[in-house]
């Protein structure tokens, strides 16, 4: 898989949002680049805010270019990556993301049809939703990361397995860590990332003849 900020009409792709800006961008790339196939993950340049409204924002402001290029499935297929903290209901001890998640896109005129939390771990979540924005319709795959608040969690647990004295620090520097795939066999990556592994199998079922 390939993550690019330039739509390519004729690929198969997959619209790829985040709560936090950039700073995920080079997770994505070293995750992904794991993965066979051809399928692009678009990449929109972000415009530094945080937060489930920011997202909604900009699935809203994407979603009318995805749909006109995308390819022979009847929605768009989203990618959504953000940190357990933007949940306000996570950190109040509850544990009910798909109401926050589908309360955050009503309130931007969003069309949720169902929300479903499928795999969980002790360092994330995964989220289903179903849903459209006028005539554009969309499912999104939400990778929610952290055991208790952010994504640095299962960077530092990776980092401790194979006995770093400090994670990388930078987005740049943690693609490269990712990519080095002699010293992060397929299944520890799959130990730190289980949900963000999941969601990129299930866009490979998605995509896959289209």
């Amino acid at each position: 898989m390939i993550v690019s900020e330039k739509l390519e009409p004729k690929m198969p792709f997959v619209l790829a949002l985040t709560f936090d800006g950039r700073r995920e961008r080079g997770l994505l790339e070293g995750v992904a680049d794991r993965f066979d196939g051809r399928i692009l993950l678009w990449f929109p340049p972000t415009r530094g805010k945080r937060g489930l409204k920011v997202m909604c924002e900009d699935l809203k402001l994407h979603l009318e270019r995805a749909y006109k290029h995308k390819s022979e499935l009847p929605f768009v297929p989203v990618l959504v990556l953000g940190d357990k903290e933007h949940f306000r209901a996570f950190l109040a001890g509850q544990t009910d993301m798909p109401s926050e998640l589908r309360d955050a896109m009503t309130d931007y005129g969003i069309e949720v049809l169902e929300v479903r939390q499928g795999p969980t771990s002790r360092l994330c979540a995964l989220l289903t939703v179903e849903g459209g924005y006028g005539h554009r319709a969309f499912r999104a795959l939400v990778v929610v990361l952290g055991e208790r608040k952010s994504a640095e969690e299962n960077v530092a647990f990776l980092s401790e397995r194979l006995g770093l004295a400090r994670p990388p620090s930078t987005a740049r520097g943690l693609r490269k860590l990712l990519g080095d795939r002699e010293r992060i066999p397929d299944d520890l990556l799959e130990e730190a990332f289980p949900c963000l592994c999941a969601a990129l199998r299930e866009l490979q079922n998605w995509l896959t003849g289209c």
